[in-house]
């Protein structure tokens, strides 16, 4: 393993020292992968990521010790898990949201949305009532080459929620780029990074679901490299989202803490632990390791 004392920017240091464990420092516990992202812990007590690059969800189980879990995994991004424990995977590279069955069979949760393909499912959350929020961005770039002539065929980036019985409905077209999202302890906002201004922004919850219109809840302006990308939050509604430098840790009102620095760009994050206490972090090539002092919201909880 290779420990590093943790680097901080633009903190507030009292208040960030009660949320990380600086004494634990910031550890390597895997690296030689592509493009790792989406990171979960599964019901069995091991981590699951997706590595994009090599087409692959790669298992953890601790440092140094890695297997493949999925080859071919259609360019799996972000992931989760529903109440049941069965996993939710963004398949970019299949344009579609998929569910993994206790017997191994994949079932497609959607793939189009009025009759025209989704664009790049991104990431996926799900609420303690069985709802599952997922992004739909555009990408640009090499995307549209992998992702082929019928890309774009929605004119719009999405935000999307599925329902316990599985109905399709578009939460919001108004980000250019939503990427990660997360939701508040008591899960009436939503919050979606969104890649194209670095910023979070918050959606109140209505009677409809969650509006159609977001207020900024987190600008991340700086000049440091990376992108708005993976969000979690703790259980007293603090925020971890990768951005430009590394991490961004911010309160419950959004009031920006510090930045945990990063030499590789961030892309993804998540709680690990039986008590939640670790937060993992995607870094192209590499897996990393912090210690929280107040643990994370769990999706193992609800099992």
């Amino acid at each position: 393993m290779d420990s590093k004392t943790i680097q901080i920017e633009n903190h507030s240091a009292d208040k960030l020292e009660r949320l990380v464990d600086f004494t634990f420092g910031m550890v390597k516990v895997a690296t030689g992968f592509g493009f790792p992202e989406g990171p979960v812990m599964m019901p069995q007590g091991f981590l699951i990521f997706s590595d994009i690059t090599n087409d692959q969800l790669v298992r953890f189980s601790r440092p140094d010790r890695t297997a493949i879990y999925r080859n071919q995994s259609k360019g799996a991004n972000g992931n989760t898990l529903d109440l049941q424990g069965r996993l939710i995977s963004c398949e970019t590279g299949y344009r579609r949201l998929s569910r993994t069955e206790t017997n191994g069979d994949v079932t497609v949760l959607a793939d189009n949305y009025q009759g025209k393909l989704l664009n790049a499912t991104n990431d996926v959350i799900v609420r303690n009532d069985g709802t599952i929020l997922f992004t739909d961005p555009i990408f640009l770039g090499e995307y549209e080459t992998f992702l082929g002539s019928s890309y774009k065929a929605l004119d719009f980036s999405g935000v999307y929620s599925i329902d316990a019985k599985g109905n399709l409905s578009l939460v919001t077209t108004s980000l250019d780029f939503p990427n990660g999202l997360a939701l508040s302890p008591d899960e009436k906002t939503l919050l979606v990074g969104n890649s194209d201004d670095n910023c979070i922004y918050a959606f109140g919850k209505n009677s409809d679901g969650y509006s159609s219109k977001g207020d900024l809840w987190l600008e991340m302006d700086s000049d440091l490299t990376g992108v708005a990308d993976g969000l979690k939050v703790d259980i007293d509604g603090n925020v971890y989202s990768t951005g430009p430098g590394g991490i961004w840790v911010a309160d419950n009102s959004g009031k920006p803490l510090g930045i945990i620095k990063f030499e590789e760009i961030t892309t993804n994050l998540a709680f690990y632990g039986l008590d939640s206490h670790m937060l993992v972090v995607t870094a192209p090539p590499s897996l990393y390791m912090l210690k929280l002092k107040i643990p994370g919201i769990s999706v193992l909880e609800r099992l």
